[in-house]
């Protein structure tokens, strides 16, 4: 039985950064899974792109939520990957359902380059950020990227019955005037905060 939990968030492919941590909080590699004898973390997503080691950071993590010593939530970037990968429907006006500007490329730039020659594992990898949930609930503590919304969680339980995201929904969730678009931007972006001089945040 787990007595307690650490939240681990944004990795973004520090994988060795990754190991010192787990380390240094007492988990220790074990059949090839770090684990702890009486804790468990919960990675709060944002394991791919930017750092050195994004593919090594993305087997810790795996193997960890798979031997059932952590969870873990989606993050923005897991979800940008898996769309800036997926072909978009016949009628749309862009090839991919993530549009593939300067700004996109660079952002998954380091995570292409990374696997790209490992194109089977990577696919695998995609297929496994769709099975990670958007959101959580414990007994004491509720777990999300980055924006915890009761109402719109609840909205989408009725709507869809569950806390994940199919490969089906994709392309509705692109559709910026959609609920799913909406509530993923709320899950996983946040809120945007109203700054003087007419900016935000």
């Amino acid at each position: 039985m787990h007595q307690g939990y650490d939240l681990i968030g944004d990795i973004h492919g520090c994988g060795l950064t990754l190991i010192d941590l787990l380390e240094q909080m007492g988990y220790s590699k074990r059949n090839g899974v770090y684990q702890h004898p009486k804790r468990k973390v919960v990675f709060l997503g944002d394991i791919v792109d930017r750092g050195p080691n994004i593919r090594l950071a993305c087997h810790i993590v795996r193997d960890m939520v798979e031997a059932g010593h952590a969870d873990i939530v989606m993050g923005n970037h897991e979800y940008n990957v898996v769309t800036y990968l997926s072909e978009a429907p016949a009628g749309m006006r862009q090839p991919f359902l993530r549009p593939h500007t300067p700004r996109n490329n660079f952002i998954v730039e380091q995570t292409l380059e990374q696997f790209a020659n490992y194109p089977q594992e990577f696919n695998e990898m995609l297929d496994w950020f769709l099975t990670i949930p958007l959101f959580r609930e414990y007994e004491h503590f509720r777990v999300v990227h980055a924006c915890w919304d009761h109402q719109m969680i609840d909205e989408y339980l009725r709507r869809y019955g569950s806390n994940h995201i199919t490969k089906d929904m994709l392309p509705e969730s692109v559709q910026t005037d959609s609920f799913l678009y909406q509530f993923l931007d709320r899950m996983l972006r946040g809120t945007s905060l109203k700054l003087p001089d007419g900016r935000s945040m």
